[in-house]
């Protein structure tokens, strides 16, 4: 299943990568969760993608901390929660989390075809950046993928994400805290399960 999450003020984007999956005929199972949507919002996204799955939150139902942090900040982290709740409440073999200001150039089928045949359990976005000073921005969470074996890696992210502690030096919510801690993540993880590193520029 492929996941889209925005704001209000995202939505254009939303519209735009929607076209574009469309554009390539990507028959492939979809969920979408705006925050502070609306009913005419939907309505446009079900336009566009009939089978999609779309829902609107409309009392921050992953309670972040909105009345703290910008909202910028708060949807970036979102993400992870809404992966892991997908991952949670749906019986689906694979989710892949795609940015909403991302356009599909091609057949994401063919993609997901073999990330799905190999022995791969999680893939993420290597930004190339392997300064440990600059672990914001080694992998890229604008793409990640997880097959249901893996599930739990997606809750751990949100644990991560959810938490207190400073890591490596960054401190929780600020602009990148996704990425911190999906870093902190691979590190956790890459002895356990089998990892592709992928290129942003392969389909999006």
């Amino acid at each position: 299943m492929v996941i889209l999450q925005c704001d209000d003020q995202y939505f254009k984007w939303l519209i735009l990568v929607l076209e574009s999956l469309r554009a390539y005929s990507n028959d492939v199972s979809l969920f979408i969760s705006i925050f502070n949507g609306t009913a005419d919002m939907k309505h446009e996204c079900l336009n566009i993608y009939p089978t999609a799955i779309v829902e609107l939150d409309l009392d921050n139902s992953y309670k972040l901390p909105i009345d703290q942090f910008s909202i910028s900040e708060c949807m970036a982290v979102r993400k992870g929660f809404v992966l892991a709740d997908v991952c949670d409440r749906f019986k689906i073999d694979w989710a892949m989390m795609l940015d909403v200001d991302l356009l599909c150039r091609g057949s994401l089928i063919s993609f997901i075809d073999d990330l799905m045949t190999d022995n791969i359990d999680f893939a993420v976005i290597d930004s190339n950046v392997k300064s440990k000073n600059d672990i914001k921005r080694m992998y890229n969470s604008s793409v990640v993928f997880v097959k249901n074996n893996a599930f739990y890696i997606a809750q751990r992210w949100v644990e991560l994400m959810r938490g207190s502690s400073v890591i490596k030096g960054h401190a929780p919510m600020v602009w990148f805290w996704d990425q911190v801690c999906l870093a902190e993540l691979v590190e956790q993880v890459q002895s356990d399960i089998n990892i592709r590193y992928l290129q942003r520029s392969t389909v999006l």
